[in-house]
């Protein structure tokens, strides 16, 4: 049994995501040179006065279609440009010969990081006020962008990261860690900057878009009093455990701001996961489907969640009286995955297998969680995609789906019957598209 239709139509509605999602052209539409000495940003109330050197600095996996989006923008008028990017990524966009690029490790940072952080620090060091950092932020950049404080190693930050990954803190905790052990999270790179005036344009990969969480926010003014922080210090199996030279660094600073240099004149959010989520529905009702959106920003553990989505498709089918069908429930967000074995997976795919139990057997049903960056953590893939029939041929693959739960094994589970998305990097990052497709009964 194969939903031959439904594995379709979540094709088709992922590669239109990713279309919509182009970060190049979402940068290039959204600047404009007014004359040779202001800049216009699409959300900035006024035009930016530019008289002295324009700065880009790219940011994360999607740093190179959006440093060559400004390119394409602003021109000559750029004095310097940098991107960082993730190391090993064959980004589908070839870099303007003009653009320097730097890769660096993620999701833990290694030397690369720290080199990507000197580089930075250089570029901004000496800025006058008529200068200007046009700074083009998306996901990945808290690990790829790094400075340290004084006492905390390379090693210790690695170990940190890992820790608190395992230990299933979500994303807004991670950074609100790094934000307290770096010179460049938290608004200290835009500090670092001034005099100059910084512009950022962000594609978010933070739920809600909280800026201070979007690449630890190195360059946006961070909240009076960081309340993420204040609750991380309170949850023992998050810090207890951390190196002791990060704990030194976080019980000797309180969740209240530093001074801030107010040098930023905009923050644009670009594109984010109810973006990603609105151009799945807008392709979705050009295939036919009936809407039902469930949410732009979940979070919990991935199996739980693909269980809860399972658990509603099925419920469709069994009271077709009370659904429109065909049916397209549509969400985005980003779980998280608490590791239990040795296995490869990542949040998609984990979510994807649990939800395979409970509509096996339904031949009208296909789920898929996708990451739209194209990278679902460790599992090499972009996610997974299920239908009534893939419970059967894991069984006939000889593949225990519990145990492989057990396991944190999903990817390999789901590789061996070819129900991995296998999309490759996109060149964007706004979180995960979640999509279960209920056809009408043939």
């Amino acid at each position: 049994m194969e939903n031959s239709r439904g594995q379709q139509h979540v094709q088709q509605i992922l590669q239109s995501v990713v279309r919509q999602l182009d970060p190049r052209k979402q940068v290039s539409d959204a600047l404009e040179l007014d004359g040779e000495d202001r800049l216009r940003v699409s959300g900035v109330s006024s035009t930016v006065p530019c008289i002295g050197k324009l700065i880009v600095v790219a940011v994360g996996k999607a740093s190179i279609p959006m440093a060559a989006g400004a390119l394409d923008a602003l021109g000559d008028r750029v004095s310097e440009s940098l991107a960082i990017t993730k190391s090993g990524i064959e980004s589908p966009f070839q870099p303007p010969e003009s653009l320097t690029v730097m890769e660096a490790d993620h999701p833990v940072p290694e030397q690369s990081s720290l080199a990507a952080g000197a580089a930075v620090r250089e570029l901004v060091d000496g800025l006058g006020a008529d200068d200007v950092v046009l700074m083009l932020i998306s996901g990945g950049g808290s690990a790829l962008l790094e400075d340290l404080v004084d006492g905390v190693s390379l090693d210790d930050l690695q170990q940190a990261t890992d820790h608190m990954l395992r230990a299933g803190a979500t994303i807004n905790e991670l950074n609100a860690v790094r934000r307290r052990i770096s010179r460049l999270k938290g608004g200290r790179l835009a500090r670092l900057a001034a005099p100059a005036t910084v512009v950022n344009l962000i594609v978010s990969d933070v739920l809600n878009s909280p800026l201070q969480d979007i690449a630890s926010g190195p360059t946006v003014e961070p909240p009076e009093v960081d309340e993420t922080f204040a609750a991380v210090m309170r949850r023992p199996e998050l810090v207890n455990d951390l190196p002791e030279s990060i704990r030194a660094v976080l019980d000797a600073q309180s969740a209240e701001r530093e001074p801030w240099t107010d040098n930023v004149a905009g923050t644009v959010i670009l594109s984010d996961a109810e973006t990603a989520a609105r151009a799945a529905i807008d392709t979705a009702v050009g295939l036919g489907y009936h809407i039902q959106t469930v949410g732009y920003d979940f979070q919990g553990e991935a199996r739980e969640f693909g269980r809860m989505i399972g658990t509603m498709s099925r419920h469709a089918t069994r009271h077709r009286k009370a659904f429109d069908l065909p049916i397209a429930l549509i969400g985005a967000g980003e779980m998280t995955v608490t590791v239990r074995g040795n296995g490869v997976g990542g949040r998609n795919t984990e979510m994807s297998l649990a939800a395979a139990r409970e509509i096996a057997g339904i031949d009208n049903v296909t789920i898929c969680s996708f990451a739209t960056d194209g990278d679902d953590g460790l599992s090499q893939c972009a996610g997974g995609v299920v239908d009534g029939g893939t419970l059967d041929r894991l069984h006939e693959a000889g593949i225990d789906l519990e145990a492989t739960l057990a396991n944190s094994d999903s990817a390999t589970a789901l590789r061996s019957v070819a129900a991995t998305i296998d999309f490759g990097p996109t060149g964007t990052n706004v979180n995960d598209i979640y999509l279960a497709l209920i056809q009408a009964p043939s």
